[in-house]
């Protein structure tokens, strides 16, 4: 994923499913004879303004906040589904 410095993403965790804002602040880019790799340093919504790098994140990376309300309603969806078909499958015994 390409990321911008001076760009807002959302971070869903995995933890607990909610979703926070961070500030792109450093793009990092490292080149080695097993190739190129760019990573990123985000600015948390934190009271110290906590910065940490997106790959060391337990988060899933969004680029807009509609994205991640997609990935989100998606899930929750299918886990509706999912209770249903079991509720159906039991009443037809």
């Amino acid at each position: 994923m390409k990321l911008n410095v001076g760009q807002v993403i959302y971070l869903l965790t995995n933890k607990s499913s909610k979703v926070y804002p961070a500030l792109v602040c450093e793009e990092i880019k490292k080149r080695s004879l097993a190739g190129e790799t760019t990573n990123y340093v985000v600015r948390l919504p934190t009271d110290d303004a906590r910065e940490v790098e997106v790959d060391k994140l337990e988060a899933e990376i969004f680029e807009s906040i509609e994205d991640a309300k997609e990935t989100m309603l998606a899930r929750i969806s299918a886990e509706i589904d999912l209770m249903l078909e079991k509720a159906v499958s039991m009443s037809n015994i």
